[in-house]
C-alpha cells in the first residue's frame, strides 16, 4: 500500500510594506492571471525552494552602468538624429 505524503498545513504569515501602487498594479496583473497575492508569493517561495535562489538574475550593477543610470537621470546623456551620427560620436569616446 502506497503512502500518502502528509500535506503540511500553511499557518505562517509573511508581511511586507509596499507602495500602494505597485501593490494596486501587480493585484490587477495577478487578477488576469487568476491568482491572489497569496497564492503568487508562495508561487514565489516554491520557486526559491526548487532552484534554491531567487528564480531570476540579480545583480550588483557595475561603475558603468550606475554611471549611465546617474546621467540618464539627471538627463546628461546625448541625443542624435541617426545611428550614423552617433556612431560618428562614439569615435571621440
Amino acid at each position: 500500500m502506497l503512502s500518502k505524503t502528509k500535506k503540511e498545513k500553511r499557518e505562517e504569515v509573511v508581511r511586507a510594506r509596499l507602495e500602494p501602487s505597485l501593490k494596486k498594479e501587480v493585484e490587477k496583473i495577478l487578477n488576469e492571471l487568476g491568482l491572489t497575492s497569496s497564492e503568487a508569493i508562495y508561487i514565489f517561495f516554491k520557486m526559491i525552494k526548487q532552484q534554491k535562489g531567487i528564480p531570476f538574475e540579480v545583480k550588483i550593477p557595475n561603475r558603468e552602468t550606475i554611471e549611465a543610470i546617474e546621467a540618464a537621470v539627471n538627463e546628461q546623456v546625448s541625443e542624435y538624429d541617426s545611428v550614423e551620427d552617433m556612431l560618428e560620436d562614439s569615435k571621440n569616446w
